[in-house]
């Protein structure tokens, strides 16, 4: 990485409600067992994306939330004891590409990169995010797509408005396809890094657990706000 001097990198969240939150793992782990485990993949995104380096850069996290209070949010973060600050923003209304636009154009007016990741990108690593920045360093727009069609993170150094548009069906396995041919309809590239997996449906999750990315005993992790 040459060029970059300063990352903004996000986070969206829902507050990780009972009946709200990981809904489609409801008849693997039960309504309070998703928002259990949501909040699991968040603490454990937030912690680990805490710890990012970029040679030359200097790291800045942000989280993008929503629902939940004030309070709500201070009392769920305050077990992580990070010693860099999580930054907190409110997340528009809208579409996801929509929210994912305004976080994106916020962390530009204060970096040379934006990156968003998701908080159930659980092989995201300091590796796969120092490719991401290599990626986004010689091609201005990177992403790291997700098995089910989607993406768990990219970056850019401008925005680029297709990519947000509201034509994409957001939440599908046709996210990463869409934005593909969206981007080829404008004229533009970027550069698709190796595909890694995310949570959405049980067997995700069961699959997870069987090659280790999610512990067995990841219950027990944070459990003192529990």
């Amino acid at each position: 990485m040459k060029k970059t001097h300063r990352i903004e990198l996000g986070l969206f969240a829902k507050f990780p409600e009972t009946g709200r939150v990981k809904t489609r793992l409801a008849p693997l782990l039960g309504e309070q067992g998703a928002a259990r485990f949501a909040r699991w993949l968040l603490l454990t995104a937030l912690k680990k994306a805490s710890a990012f380096t970029a040679v030359g850069g200097v790291v800045r996290v942000n989280l993008w939330t929503e629902g939940g209070t004030d309070a709500q949010w201070k009392a769920l973060l305050e077990p992580l004891q990070l010693s860099a600050p999580i930054h907190l923003h409110r997340q528009v209304q809208g579409h996801l590409g929509e929210r994912m636009q305004h976080a994106t154009q916020i962390q530009l007016g204060a970096s040379n990169v934006s990156i968003l990741l998701g908080p159930d990108a659980i092989e995201f690593s300091q590796t796969d995010f120092q490719k991401l920045l290599n990626a986004v360093d010689e091609h201005g727009l990177a992403f790291t797509p997700a098995h089910d069609g989607g993406y768990v993170a990219f970056a850019c150094v401008r925005p680029v408005a297709c990519i947000f548009s509201g034509d994409i069906q957001w939440g599908t396995n046709q996210v990463a396809e869409q934005t593909q041919q969206l981007l080829k309809r404008a004229g533009l590239q970027a550069r698709w890094l190796s595909p890694q997996a995310d949570i959405d449906e049980p067997a995700d999750l069961q699959q997870a657990l069987a090659r280790g990315s999610v512990p067995e005993d990841w219950m027990n992790d944070y459990s003192d706000d529990a």
